[in-house]
């Protein structure tokens, strides 16, 4: 749960990232989205392997924990 609370913290800052983008000349921002786009995809991967081996050892959470990673992935989607 620590590693979830870590990720949302993680999620925010790129969302204020996001919001300052509107600062920058297209190009820039268009570069800096992908490379947002980019770590976000690769974090939530890391993410996701981390919720399948956490799920591997409790079996009888697979309910909590799917509806973590759906979660994460909606938080994924607001952010991008």
């Amino acid at each position: 749960m620590e590693e979830m609370k870590a990720r949302e913290n993680q999620l925010v800052l790129l969302e204020e990232k996001v919001d300052n983008l509107n600062l920058m000349s297209d190009l820039e921002t268009e570069e800096k989205v992908v490379r947002l786009e980019k770590l976000v995809e690769e974090k939530l991967v890391r993410l996701e392997k981390l919720v399948e081996e956490k799920l591997a050892k409790k079996k009888s959470s697979v309910i909590g924990g799917v509806e973590v990673v759906v979660g994460v992935m909606l938080i994924v989607l607001v952010v991008i």
